[in-house]
């Protein structure tokens, strides 16, 4: 393939009128054209590329659309694998540098891929954009692109938890997983509230879950509500650790509030390793 000759303002309209945005995997046929931008630090050749690898625009979509080159040259992209059989710890964000997603749970619901947020993240330039349309048959779910964005800004945001409070987890991490472990991530989330006082750690912990499940899905959300409070139940034989049970609920996320979102951190098993540990 070759690329368009005009000027870079109409390569930028052609990027947009041929689709790209946000969560747009660039199809097998273009590989050959952009492999040479995927050359990591450490190595002189490219990165190789196999068919079943997605390679997924993961910027965003007014920065892929951008209607100047010079406001936006380059494109980020990220390389994914297929696996087989997805890992827990790496499911629903619960690592920050690994990545194990579903790329449209619709589409294709028993099919994983695996990435990693820095060896396999590459900037290309946008103008390479130009030369061909999406792929039509490899698409990503809106919850997928939400949940790669969110994995990223899980890298910058995730809360310095004390690392008294990680040591004291760590015994318990691997039944606090395998108790999770069936939640859905799409429709729920843990957030919790710490506080510490004569030496011991004060949280107070909250299933949210979406209203639509808590309305209308009462099966999901009895499912979703049983995970909770076995996890509960590991958090508060931990040793110096006590659950504030007066608070910590499941809670309709219509009526989780900004200022409770102000006031706790998401749960995330990336925060429970010692920042002097890899």
């Amino acid at each position: 393939m070759t690329m368009i000759s005009a000027t870079p303002d109409d390569v930028c309209s052609s990027i947009k009128d041929l689709g790209w945005r946000c969560g747009s995997v660039m199809p097998v046929s273009f590989y050959p054209s952009v492999r040479r931008f995927l050359v990591q630090p450490e190595n002189e050749a490219p990165t190789e590329l196999k068919d079943d690898d997605w390679l997924v625009v993961i910027s965003h979509s007014c920065d892929v659309t951008a209607v100047r080159m010079e406001h936006e040259p380059f494109v980020e992209v990220l390389h994914c694998r297929h696996i087989e059989t997805p890992q827990s710890q790496y499911k629903n964000r619960r690592s920050t540098r690994r990545l194990h997603l579903r790329p449209n749970k619709a589409a294709l619901p028993n099919f994983y891929l695996d990435a990693h947020a820095t060896a396999d993240r590459y900037m290309l330039p946008r103008q390479v954009l130009a030369g061909c349309a999406p792929c039509e048959t490899r698409t990503l779910g809106q919850d997928a692109i939400d949940g790669i964005q969110a994995w990223y800004a899980l890298r910058c945001q995730r809360p310095a938890w004390p690392d008294n409070l990680n040591i004291r987890l760590a015994p318990v991490r691997d039944k606090l997983e395998k108790a999770l472990k069936p939640l859905d991530d799409e429709a729920t989330e843990i957030r919790v509230s710490i506080s510490f006082e004569n030496d011991r750690f004060r949280l107070a912990v909250f299933l949210i879950i979406d209203e639509d499940i808590w309305n209308g899905e009462t099966e999901k959300r009895q499912n979703a509500i049983f995970c909770f409070q076995k996890f509960i139940a590991i958090l508060e034989k931990c040793k110096g650790i006590e659950v504030d049970m007066e608070l910590s609920r499941p809670i309709n996320g219509a009526e989780f509030s900004w200022q409770d979102m102000r006031s706790t951190d998401g749960w995330n098993f990336a925060n429970l390793t010692p920042i002097d540990k890899p």
